[in-house]
This record gives C-alpha cells, sequence and structure tokens, in this order.
C-alpha cells in the first residue's frame, strides 16, 4: 500500500510538472530497503518509470541524479520483459516512451516498428473504448507521423482533430488499467512534435 501511494503521488507531480519533486518520490520508492522484496511486476513499474524520468532528463527537463543514472535505451523492453509483453494495458505506457525516445534520437525505422507495435496492440486489447478512448486518440496521432513521413507540420495538421478529440476527456486516474499517462498525451504530443521538427 505504501508503494501505491507512492505510485499515485508520482504521477500527480509528473502531470503538475514538478519533476524535481517526481524525481524525489522515485529515489524514494527504490532505495527503500523493502524494494528488493517486491514482486516482478511492482518492480517493473518502477523501472518504466524510471525510462520516463530519464526521457525528460534528455529534454534537459530532468532533475538530480536521475539524469547521470545508467540507462540504456537497447535493453528497455529487455528490462521490463512482464509489461512489454502485456495484454492488460502497461503494454502503451512502455511503447510510447521506448517511441518518443527514437523520435527524440531521430531514429525513424526503429520509431516506425514501435508504432506499427502500439497499433497492433489497440486493435487487439483496448477494445473497451470508454475505458480507453484516450489511448486510442493518441496511438492514431502517432499513426500520423509515418503516414506523413515524420514532417511535423503536416502530422501536426493532419492530427489536430483528433487532438481535440482527446482534449476532450479528462484524465481518471481512478481507472487506469489501459489508460497510465505518466506524462498527459497532450504534453507528450507537444514532445514529439519538437522531436520531429529537430530531427527529420
Amino acid at each position: 500500500n505504501w508503494y501505491n501511494v507512492l505510485q499515485t503521488s508520482f504521477y500527480l507531480n509528473m502531470h503538475a510538472s514538478n519533476y524535481q519533486k517526481a524525481t524525489e518520490i522515485y529515489e524514494k520508492a527504490i532505495n527503500h530497503k523493502r524494494f528488493k522484496h517486491q514482486n516482478e511486476p511492482n518492480q517493473e513499474i518502477w523501472k518504466i518509470l524510471f525510462a520516463y524520468l530519464q526521457f525528460l532528463a534528455s529534454l534537459g527537463k530532468g532533475t538530480g541524479e536521475i539524469s547521470k543514472a545508467k540507462f540504456r535505451l537497447a535493453r528497455f523492453l529487455n528490462n521490463v520483459p512482464l509489461f512489454s509483453r502485456d495484454k492488460r494495458g502497461m503494454n502503451v505506457p512502455v511503447l510510447i516512451v521506448h517511441t518518443a525516445f527514437l523520435i527524440h534520437i531521430g531514429k525513424q525505422e526503429e520509431a516506425i516498428e514501435r508504432i506499427d507495435a502500439l497499433e497492433k496492440y489497440c486493435s487487439r486489447h483496448l477494445r473497451k473504448k470508454n475505458e480507453t478512448f484516450r489511448s486510442d486518440c493518441f496511438i492514431k496521432m502517432l499513426l500520423k507521423i509515418p503516414e506523413f513521413g515524420f514532417e511535423a507540420k503536416r502530422v501536426e495538421k493532419s492530427a489536430k482533430s483528433l487532438l481535440e478529440e482527446l482534449s476532450s476527456v479528462d484524465v481518471e486516474f481512478a481507472n487506469q488499467a489501459h489508460e497510465l499517462e505518466v506524462i498527459p498525451y497532450e504534453r507528450m504530443w507537444d514532445i514529439m512534435l519538437d522531436g520531429l521538427r529537430k530531427n527529420f
């Protein structure tokens, strides 16, 4: 229960752009003597959250010692084997942060692979549209990236109506089984567009 409270606090601070506080919460969680006794799924969740902090650090938005910790994108999916194959929803934040990283570093072909994986996951497993509306909208927005050749202006224009639909529904922390937005999708979309402008 203590770790569940920390996770909720982490998400709230990430959504409020309090990245310093979110980093402190992460460090408090993993440095606790009981962390190694947490089951594997719970430990993997914190590895996913670490990836988001590292992503922010790579954008110059991270704070504290987190930016100095070792993180290898190529090994990320192998480090979260349960959730990278998950059929309940945690696959979505894993693939999203991986895609965002790839766009940020200009890896076009690999980004396309991750976006394709998200599309397949969505079509197979996100079937309760009333529970997964925001994730469904965001994945459709991501599909615009390869469709329009990674050209930021065309991608942004083509996804405008989807962004409006997405923003019409608020994030509900109480219903996060398939909609775990570590960074709100609207903000993540802006970050990805910046990556397209920079690298493509």
